[in-house]
């Protein structure tokens, strides 16, 4: 990053509070001696790594959550399999992700995204909903979703965190999968993955490619309250947007065990994606009596082609008392170009065709280390670790305005932009874990995180700086009422960070009536979240209630106002408080000699926020969201699923965002144990539908947008495998780690 003024006192101070604050558990293991052991079957539990045990599988199983987090296995969602990472989501209750690939947890978008427990460029800011729609959902192994993460996580995500798992074959042997699925319009989607697994090393990889695309129209009307004589009064925009997307992948890691207590791992990842849209535009502005002021078509046409990718290193030890230490490294890079083409044809007031040409270029990278100790004792457990996470973007575009009339080809300075930002993270946790006799278990923790922000604008030649600290303790606790039902207690305290973007002070014209402008003077808001959960597993049935509770403060949101102009601006600022209170049921039963499994979820949440820009004081509403799914064996080659669910109406300081309809039906047919046929279309009853309402007291503005129906999807996926003649699973020794957590690894399961 250029002209910034980095600061390393901070970095310095949090880095020696880092080491204080792990030197208890580094002493653990100095003093644990080489045959100490847990004496209790409790604290043998606390040992125990994240297994299919600890996993939720979406078709509806017998539920056994971790204590910090719900792991939903998707191996047996159809859905998931044959569509992209946007689907597999849509599998999981109260997460959900729209067609232009927006995510939302229980209704709240403020989420942290990792992949394998770490952080990625690829799924940070405006890059994410772009990876999501393009990832296979048949490379995911399992869904992990985090309300109240604890303190081994990251403090980012006030809505909580998600942790895509992918699939990492260890079993010993050879095993391969093959997955192809063809579409109505074009549409191809295929992945091959692969593994190899000895008593010394395990190797995984695999390809994709995914040709994809939508088309959206969009209705928005704005009204001005009050509008002055002759000035603009109404508007009506229709749009109409056609787009495809294009990615190709391949990724591949290698686990090698030095030796029963040393695996040294190396993982690399790869992909290209290509992006390409047509909009076509109408405007039309009036005033109070109806005189037309405005009146132009714009056709739009924009082409982005991104690469991303990623490595990452790590050395894990287990010590002979029990004990483990875990060392992560990563890179990991996202950098992209877009280039567009806007042609304004106006009619009123005058006749005026143009061209706005814009280049826009995007440099993301993220760098990481990771530093993780665990160490079990007499039904306890301490963890600790250090986390360091650099952040370095930078963004340009350049703007060229040819008008029709002379083809003279000039900078527009109202659409052109440099910014650059450079963020480094440097973390500290510390976790106690404890057995109170054979009912209680709770765990109690405590993250520092010391937060180094710079930009710098070239354009304006305006530059930056903050420097903050958060501490953030988190506790959990759980009771086992009998073998059935069990108690969960939660609470955690988490903050949201300002985006990059968010703290550019530059204007910029997205077109000729909006701007967007960021805010540099950004907090970071933070929430106190709390939970109380009941769940219930016997057999084929069990359902789970978790009621919960979050109050926000100095909340980041979008703002909206009318400059001079009939110029529309939106900022971010932070506005005040809020609080938001819900009560989360999922159900899951089998019937029919468990041929038919049906998970219900829903959530009831009331949402409370101070207004800002409005004849309110607060905005307040009560939103149900919901999800069905259903799957029944038609025979024992023959599966059926359905799913159906709304996300529920979002409120925001400004207004809201109306609930999304979504529904999928599969089907898979097991032509032998190796190869099945599938087939997915989603959106088949034409209901997906999105809404945004925007009440100033200057102007109210609603939009509407319809998602092409029925989108169909059939293909196959082949399954090849052979374990070595004569071994079996216990002859080859269990890798020392699982699943990555974030910056802290996977907390024990209870």
């Amino acid at each position: 990053m250029k002209n910034a003024n980095l600061k390393t006192k901070n970095s310095i101070s949090i880095l020696v509070l880092a080491a204080v604050l792990a030197l208890p558990t580094l002493s653990f293991a100095q003093d644990a001696k080489p045959d100490e052991k847990p004496t209790t079957e409790k604290a043998k539990k606390t040992d125990a790594p994240a297994t299919d045990s600890n996993i939720v599988v979406v078709t509806g199983t017998k539920p056994q959550n971790q204590i910090d987090r719900q792991s939903y296995n998707l191996k047996d969602n159809i859905a998931a399999q044959n569509g992209n990472a946007a689907d597999a989501l849509n599998q999981v209750p109260s997460v959900n992700v729209d067609s232009q690939g927006n995510l939302t947890l229980r209704g709240q978008s403020n989420v942290k995204v990792l992949m394998n427990g770490r952080d990625s460029a690829m799924l940070k800011g405006d890059n994410r909903a772009a990876t999501l729609l393009s990832l296979q959902g048949g490379d995911i192994d399992s869904i992990e979703v985090m309300n109240n993460p604890g303190a081994g996580f990251s403090s980012e995500g006030s809505a909580g965190i998600i942790n895509i798992v992918m699939k990492k074959n260890r079993k010993p042997g050879k095993f391969g999968t093959i997955m192809a699925s063809a579409g109505d319009n074009g549409r191809i989607n295929g992945n091959m993955t692969g593994s190899l697994t000895t008593n010394k090393f395990s190797l995984n990889g695999g390809l994709n490619y995914r040709y994809d695309g939508r088309s959206f129209n969009t209705v928005s009307k704005r009204d001005n309250n009050n509008p002055l004589a002759g000035a603009l009064a109404h508007t009506d925009q229709l749009s109409n947007i056609d787009g495809t997307r294009k990615s190709i992948g391949g990724n591949i890691g290698l686990d090698y065990f030095l030796n029963d207590k040393d695996t040294i791992g190396f993982q690399a990842n790869y992909s290209t994606r290509d992006q390409n849209s047509v909009t076509d535009r109408s405007y039309v502005g009036t005033d109070s009596n109806g005189n037309q002021l405005t009146n132009y078509v714009l056709n739009s046409a924009r082409k982005t082609s991104r690469d991303d990718y990623g490595i990452s290193l790590n050395w894990d030890h287990n010590y002979a008392g029990g004990s483990k230490l875990k060392n992560n490294l990563s890179y990991s890079a996202s950098n992209g170009t877009t280039d567009g083409d806007d042609y304004y044809k106006y009619t009123i007031p005058t006749i005026n065709n143009y061209n706005d040409l814009l280049t826009t270029k995007t440099d993301a990278k993220s760098y990481t280390y990771a530093l993780d100790y665990e160490h079990p004792m007499d039904n306890a457990k301490i963890t600790s670790g250090l986390l360091v996470d650099v952040d370095d973007n930078s963004s340009q575009t350049t703007a060229f305005t040819v008008n029709d009339a002379d083809n003279i080809v000039v900078p527009n300075p109202h659409r052109s932009n440099t910014f650059d930002s450079y963020q480094i993270v440097n973390a500290a946790y510390f976790t106690y874990q404890q057995y109170l006799g054979d009912k209680w278990a709770g765990q109690i923790g405590v993250r520092v995180e010391n937060t180094d922000i710079n930009t710098f604008n070239a354009t304006s030649n305006i530059a930056s700086s903050s420097i903050y600290t958060n501490v953030n303790p988190s506790a959990f606790l759980t009771y086992d009422i009998n073998d059935k039902t069990k108690l969960r207690f939660a609470y955690s305290r988490r903050i949201q960070r300002p985006n990059a973007q968010d703290l550019n002070p530059t204007p910029v014209y997205n077109d000729a009536e909006n701007i967007s402008i960021g805010n540099p003077n950004l907090r970071p808001q933070t929430t106190d979240a709390f939970e109380v959960g009941y769940e219930f597993a016997d057999g084929p049935v069990s359902y789970q209630i978790r009621g919960y509770y979050k109050y926000n403060d100095d909340v980041i949101t979008s703002y909206s106002q009318y400059l001079t102009g009939n110029i529309l601006q939106t900022t971010k600022i932070n506005g005040g408080s809020g609080q938001n209170a819900g009560l989360e049921v999922n159900m899951d039963k089998k019937f029919f000699d468990n041929k038919l499994s049906v998970n219900l979820n829903s959530n009831l949440y009331y949402v409370e926020m101070d207004a800002i820009n409005s004849n309110k004081n607060k905005i307040t509403g009560t939103t149900l969201m919901g999800r069905t799914r259903i799957s029944y064996d038609v025979t024992k080659q023959d599966k059926l699923q359905f799913m159906m669910g709304t996300s529920g109406k979002q409120y925001n300081a400004q207004g809201y965002n109306g609930a999304r309809t979504m529904s999928m039906i599969s089907y898979s047919h097991q032509i032998n144990p190796a190869i099945s046929l599938m087939a997915n279309v989603t959106n088949p009853f034409a209901l997906e539908k999105s809404k945004s309402v925007v009440e100033s007291d200057s102007f109210t503005s609603i939009s509407t947008s319809k998602t092409q129906p029925r989108v169909f999807y059939v293909g196959f996926r082949m399954l090849i495998g052979a374990r070595p003649k004569g071994q079996s699973d216990e002859m080859f020794p269990r890798p020392p780690h699982g699943p990555g957590g974030g910056g802290g690894g996977h907390p024990p399961g209870m």
